[in-house]
C-alpha cells in the first residue's frame, strides 16, 4: 500500500474527484482522520455538501487508509502534522494534538519532552477549530479509579545495533503503583533472554533507566492515558544508550509564580520550581513524577553526567 498522505482536505477531495464544497471553517484533514465514523458522515454530508452515498463511502475508506499509514509510520505522521501546523499557521488543532502525543512518547523522530507536549496541547485548545469540532476524550485525571492502576506493558528487545529483534506484549493487568517494575517484568523477559543468549541487558523506559528500585508510580508520567507503557530491553553491548530529555525551564516558578531560580529536577528534566518551593514538593509540578526517597537509585539530578550514571546502573548480568 502506498504511503502517500494528502497535504490537506482540499487535496484529498481533488485526488478522489468527488463533488464537495469546503467552507473556510471546515475541519482539517487531520481532524477528519481522527473523528469517529458517525462524525465523519455528518461532516461530509452537512458541512461539505457531499450528498452521494457512494462518494461519502469512498472518502471514508480513504480516510481510514490514511489513518493506518499515520499510525504505522510515525516519521511520516510527524512530517505530515508539522506541515499541517505550518500551512494552517498553527490553527490545525488536530495536528497540534497529534504532535503533542508524539512529543509525550518521543516517537517519530521527536524528542521525549512532556513540557513541549503540554504546550502544544494548550495551544490546540485555544484554536477556534478546537472549540467547534473537538469532542472531549477521557483525560488521565478523569479516568475511573480502576483504570489508574491498570497497565498495558510492551517490551522491545533491541540488539547491539539498536534494532528491534523481538517484541513482548503483556496482558492488560491491574497492578499496585508501589510494585517494583523489575519484579513484574523480569520473569516475563527471562525466557526470551535465554533463547537469544544475551550475556547482559539494560532496561529503559524512554530516556530513564529502570533499576531494582523503580516502581510503577515512578514511570506513571510516561504512561499514556489508556495505561500503555513501553519498555526497551537492550543487549549489554548495544552501541546506543538512551539519553535524558533536554532540560526544560519555566521562566517562572509554577508554584509561587515568582522568578524561577531553579531549585532542582528529577529524571523528567523539568526545571519548573524555584529554590524556595522545590524542597516542599513531593512530585514534579509539570508531569507529576514522584520524588524519590533517600537511598533510591533515581535521585534528583542537575548535571549532564547523569545519563552515563544511569546507563551503568541499568546494566544487569544474567
Amino acid at each position: 500500500m502506498s504511503t502517500h498522505v494528502p497535504a490537506s482536505l482540499n487535496q484529498l477531495i481533488r485526488e478522489m474527484r468527488v463533488k464537495a464544497t469546503i467552507p473556510a471553517d471546515a475541519p482539517s484533514l487531520t481532524a477528519m482522520i481522527f473523528m469517529t465514523a458517525d462524525d465523519r458522515k455528518t461532516v461530509l454530508k452537512t458541512c461539505l455538501g457531499m450528498q452521494k452515498v457512494g462518494h461519502r463511502s469512498r472518502v471514508m475508506k480513504r480516510l481510514d487508509q490514511i489513518k493506518k499509514i499515520l499510525l504505522e509510520n510515525p516519521e511520516i505522521a510527524v512530517k505530515h502534522y508539522l506541515r499541517c501546523v505550518e500551512d494552517s499557521k498553527e490553527q490545525d488543532y488536530a495536528a497540534l494534538i497529534q504532535l503533542s502525543h508524539h512529543h509525550d512518547q518521543g516517537t517519530g523522530g521527536l524528542e521525549c519532552n512532556s513540557l513541549r507536549a503540554l504546550t502544544l496541547k494548550q495551544k490546540a485548545q485555544k484554536t477556534e477549530s478546537f472549540k467547534k469540532w473537538h469532542k472531549e476524550t477521557p483525560d488521565k485525571d478523569e479516568m475511573k479509579e480502576i483504570d489508574k492502576d491498570t497497565w498495558q506493558v510492551r517490551i522491545e528487545f533491541r540488539n547491539g545495533h539498536h534494532s528491534v529483534v523481538r517484541t513482548l506484549n503483556l496482558d492488560l493487568i491491574k497492578l499496585p503503583e508501589t510494585m517494583g517494575v523489575r519484579s513484574f517484568v523480569d520473569p516475563h523477559m527471562m525466557p526470551a533472554l535465554k533463547e537469544m543468549k544475551w550475556k547482559g541487558f539494560g532496561l529503559w523506559c524512554g530516556h530513564e533507566a529502570v533499576t531494582e528500585d523503580t516502581e510503577f508510580r515512578d514511570l506513571a508520567y510516561q504512561r499514556t492515558y489508556d495505561g500503555f507503557l513501553l519498555l526497551q530491553c537492550e543487549d549489554h553491548n548495544c552501541r546506543y544508550r538512551p539519553i535524558l530529555v533536554p532540560q526544560t525551564t519555566s521562566p517562572e516558578c509554577v508554584v509561587c509564580h515568582g522568578k524561577n531560580d531553579f531549585g532542582g529536577m528529577l529524571a523528567c528534566m523539568h526545571k519548573a520550581a524555584c529554590k524556595k518551593c522545590w524542597p516542599k514538593l513531593d512530585n514534579c509540578p509539570v508531569c507529576g513524577k514522584r520524588r524519590p526517597k533517600k537511598g533510591m537509585g533515581a535521585r534528583p539530578i542537575g548535571d549532564a553526567s547523569q545519563p552515563k550514571q544511569q546507563a551503568e546502573v541499568a546494566k544487569d548480568k544474567l
